[in-house]
């Protein structure tokens, strides 16, 4: 609980001491296992696992087996096979084949990993999730759900490695495995397993195998290259799963491929066994074999430089050995597997007795713990680090919350607070020692060490040192250390008076009030960077129960409490008294208006208002100072200080409305008056119409007259054209064209004359066609005879045209084309479309009959040239022949023609030719000859 009241509840941090069960059954080898649920470990022989390399064991929490696994098989607590745990995808020459972990939040969900050999075929290796329930079969478990590719891709170069680790927030873990160039961190929530791992770059190794370990405090890493010859250690990051700040260590000796890998309980101690990987010798299998070398190393990894840690490797032990595994133990000894061979196993092995002491002084004891006759061989089963950490912290409050803080992390509390640290309660017995700020000597011995009223001065560093002597006889010294961190509440003002105007027509002294308004005055400055919620009672506030709603009448209650909290969850209380003020308006003040006529783009009785303008007036009602001017659209609003309108106003209620106003203090919020005393009135401008666009026809000498029509009230005019001023009147006349503007006015009641916008008459003009023949095109004599006019130029006038051919009352057309026009004189019709007049012209379209039919049915009994007149083709003659060349006839071109008699006898039906000759106005003489038909009916 974060405050800097009274009423102070306890923050409880416990060290919990990590000596859980499930890590106390091991099976491993070839039908090898130890049982550590006694003060020492035992051989048990039971097992069905038979292994070279990788395996995993998982027990509950009082030690009772519940699984174990080669990598692709799995056995429950009665060493038979789990139903569906056949055919898994890890395997037993894998370096670590399987990791087992238990599901956050659940007793009987259980999630085992597998990992690939470097032997298996393409398509076999990478890494494998699949999901147990211990629930199944009796209890016994049953694998239901995978394989699941964790693999993101890269299965066929993923390596034989896999680690896990308690994550930084609570009821989380974090599994790690390597694929080369990349770490992947899968973090594991009750949620299940995430779908996208945390990745982050390392080196690129080409060796598969090696031992990948995290430290039990769950800050570093440590991994093992082996033919690559590559040792290295990084940070881990068990909050965000992040692996950075590579380190290689170098090894040294014939026996220098690193494979098995462990750290100290305390996580200061890194140990590796390397060998020198003799795999490629015809006598590798020869438990007599003296090419095989092993060397254990330790590295001091608390030391403060790369180059210090480096500098501190020392040798532990070195002999004639295959390569092998180290795994830490619940007992806090590092175990060490033997074997002569790859395939020849050592029925015993070794044990780091105290490997937190520095080199020799951790005490290797070669080859003592033995199995009963079973044989180690390369792998011992890895279990989640955490399991072996020391301490962890776990921050209790009052209510039962619990957040786990790991070693070095800080605990952040408000001043004000009160915190007790201690450890859960420990068998055996156990002296304490706390120590602040690296002091060398305790600020306490007891158990529990409690920090009353924290303040600033509490700030830094806390070390505990327990000396715990288990029930076994072991010694341990079990340290853990955290940061306090003070945080500071926010400053509040306490108490305030919250004053509101008692206007709701009852002058009772109650009204409502908004506290919400009253964060001003409780912590002037930015109130966003707090939440703010308040309480009837100080208890309520205190205890963060019991919200009111901000909207409360102070007939309820006279007093409320705001509780002020920060970002950082420290928090202040402020009583605020709720009264009425006994300010108010002056009797005789009638209020301001605010008056315009609506010149903005819409006529419609609404308007932006700057209320700005009468604010001043407003507070020069009041003596006070530092006043301001708040406006509402109504009582209620005003009262509850709520829906404000901003100074720059568009009234809602078209022509007239009435805002309600608010004067209250800058300082503390407190209401001086409260009342309707601003109107916004509108005044329409004047609304008429007009045509918007008149023409004038230059032809004719009758000027356009220009009109206002359907005035909606008594309005003056004024018209201004291309000449200036024109006329004062609703009507008003021109004979120019160009661009006239009228505009109307009118008086308000008050006074105020508004103008209208103005409206614009576009006069522009037209005029009747003035057309000759040589503004038209004739295409005849053809296939499709044709009449074009041409006005691309406007060269027929300044109108809008339409053209019609033969008939004046049309129809006409906008296009100036016609086609297929018969032949002849036709008459072509322009009108203006304005009524500017009505033009018309005789065109021609000569052409020569193919036949004519003399039967004196007034149709086609002659025969002759047509579209031509005397007037435009002066002259024309037509010699007829028959096809002996004989002339029969010469016609003119303008007569009736020729009837088809020659010497008074009519000629039988045949073809006759003809020759013309055609001369127009201009002299242009046009040849034609051709034939044609005479038919006889």
């Amino acid at each position: 609980m974060k405050k800097t009241t009274s009423s102070l509840i306890t923050l409880f941090i416990s060290l919990v001491i990590f000596a859980q069960g499930e890590a106390n059954i091991w099976y491993f080898g070839e039908n090898a296992g130890l049982n550590f649920n006694n003060c020492s470990p035992f051989a048990i022989i039971d097992g069905e696992l038979n292994t070279i390399e990788g395996c995993s064991t998982f027990s509950d929490a009082n030690g009772n087996l519940l699984f174990y696994s080669d990598g692709t098989t799995v056995w429950n607590k009665n060493h038979t096979i789990m139903p569906n745990g056949n055919d898994l995808l890890g395997n037993p020459s894998s370096s670590q084949s399987a990791m087992i972990i238990p599901k956050p939040g659940s007793s009987t969900i259980y999630y085992l990993f597998t990992v690939g050999a470097e032997t298996q075929s393409a398509g076999e290796p990478g890494f494998n999730n699949y999901v147990i329930d211990m629930d199944e079969d009796t209890g016994l478990g049953d694998i239901i759900e995978g394989p699941i590719d964790l693999s993101q891709g890269r299965f066929r170069d993923w390596t034989e490695k896999v680690a896990a680790v308690k994550g930084a927030e609570n009821g989380t873990f974090w599994v790690l495995s390597y694929a080369p160039g990349r770490f992947y961190a899968y973090k594991v929530t009750s949620d299940g397993i995430a779908s996208s791992p945390i990745t982050s770059s390392a080196f690129w190794a080409n060796d598969r195998r090696g031992y990948l370990k995290i430290s039990p405090n769950g800050t570093k890493v440590a991994i093992a290259h082996q033919a690559d010859g590559a040792f290295l250690t990084y940070d881990f990051n068990d909050n965000t799963g992040r692996v950075t700040n590579e380190l290689a260590l170098p090894l040294i000796t014939e026996g220098n491929k690193p494979y098995g890998v462990e750290f100290s309980a305390n996580s200061k101690k890194l140990y590796v066994h390397a060998s020198n990987d003799a795999f490629n010798s015809l006598l590798d299998d020869n438990p007599t074999d003296p090419t095989h070398i092993s060397t254990l190393f330790q590295f001091d990894i608390s030391l403060a430089s790369d180059f210090a840690i480096i500098n501190s490797r020392k040798i532990i032990h070195t002999g004639e050995l295959f390569r092998g595994s180290l795994q830490l133990g619940p007992d806090r000894k590092i175990y060490r597997s033997l074997a002569r061979s790859y395939t020849e196993g050592i029925p015993l092995l070794g044990v780091i007795e105290s490997p937190e002491n520095d080199g020799v002084a951790c005490n290797y004891q070669h080859a003592t713990v033995g199995l009963l006759g079973r044989f180690s061989t390369q792998g011992l089963p890895p279990f989640i680090a955490s399991i072996f950490s020391q301490v962890q912290i776990i921050a209790e409050s009052s209510n039962g919350t619990q957040t786990n803080i790991n070693n070095g992390e800080t605990v952040e509390i408000c001043i004000g607070d009160s915190i007790s640290l201690f450890t859960e309660s420990l068998s055996g017995t156990a002296s304490y020692e706390w120590y602040y700020n690296g002091g060398r000597v305790p600020i306490s011995t007891n158990e529990i060490l409690t920090l009353n009223n924290i303040t600033s001065a509490d700030i830094g560093d806390y070390s505990l040192v327990v000396e715990h002597i288990d029930l076994c006889g072991n010694t341990n010294t079990l340290e853990s250390e955290f940061i306090i961190n003070v945080l500071d509440p926010p400053i509040v003002q306490s108490p305030i008076t919250f004053k509101n105007c008692d206007e709701d027509g009852n002058p009772d002294g109650f009204t409502d009030f908004n506290l919400q308004e009253a964060s001003i005055a409780i912590i002037p400055g930015n109130t966003s960077l707090v939440s703010i919620t308040y309480h009837l009672t100080f208890n309520d506030a205190d205890n963060g129960t019991n919200f009111i709603n901000p909207i409360i009448n102070n007939s309820v209650a006279c007093v409320v409490y705001a509780r002020v909290e920060n970002a950082t969850g420290c928090y202040s209380i402020s009583e605020v008294n709720l009264e009425t003020s006994t300010t108010s308006f002056p009797a005789n003040y009638n209020g301001e208006s605010l008056e315009t006529c609506d010149t903005d783009a819409i006529n419609d009785g609404l308007y932006i208002f700057d209320l700005s303008q009468v604010s001043n007036n407003i507070i020069n009602q009041f003596p006070n100072p530092n006043l301001s001017v708040h406006y509402y659209r109504n009582l209620n609003d005003a009262e509850l200080e709520q829906n404000e309108i901003s100074q720059l106003y568009k009234n809602e209620t078209p022509f007239s409305q009435t805002l309600y106003v608010r004067v209250e203090s800058d300082i503390n919020g407190n209401c001086f008056g409260i009342g309707p005393y601003v109107t916004l009135t509108v005044y329409l401008l004047p609304e008429f119409e007009v045509i918007p666009e008149e023409i004038i026809c230059t032809n004719l000498t009758i000027p356009v007259i220009l009109e206002s029509f359907n005035p909606q009230g008594m309005y003056s005019y004024s018209w201004t054209g291309p000449n200036g001023f024109t006329s004062s009147l609703p009507i008003t006349t021109t004979s120019s064209a160009g661009e006239y503007t009228v505009t109307a006015s009118n008086i308000a009641s008050n006074g105020t004359i508004c103008e209208s916008l103005p409206r614009t008459i576009n006069v522009r003009e037209s005029s009747a066609a003035t057309i000759t023949l040589n503004d038209i095109t004739i295409t005849d004599d053809s296939l499709n005879n044709s009449i074009v006019i041409n006005n691309s130029n406007n060269n027929l006038g300044t109108g809008d045209y339409i053209f019609s051919l033969d008939y004046e009352f049309g129809p006409y057309q906008e296009s100036p084309i016609f086609e297929n026009v018969s032949l002849g004189i036709h008459t072509l019709y322009v009108l203006d479309e304005n009524n500017c007049g009505l033009t018309s012209i005789e065109v021609y379209v000569i052409g020569f009959p193919d036949f004519f039919t003399p039967n004196n049915d007034n149709i086609n009994d002659t025969w002759r040239i047509l579209g031509v007149n005397k007037m435009f083709y002066p002259e024309t003659s037509v010699q007829i022949f028959d096809r002996f060349g004989k002339i029969l006839a010469i016609i003119d071109g303008v007569s009736e023609g020729w009837n088809g008699i020659y010497n008074g006898e009519k000629l039988p039906e045949s073809d006759y030719w003809f020759k013309a000759k055609i001369i127009n106005i201009d002299g242009t003489i046009r040849n034609k000859k051709g034939h044609f038909s005479l038919i006889r009916r």
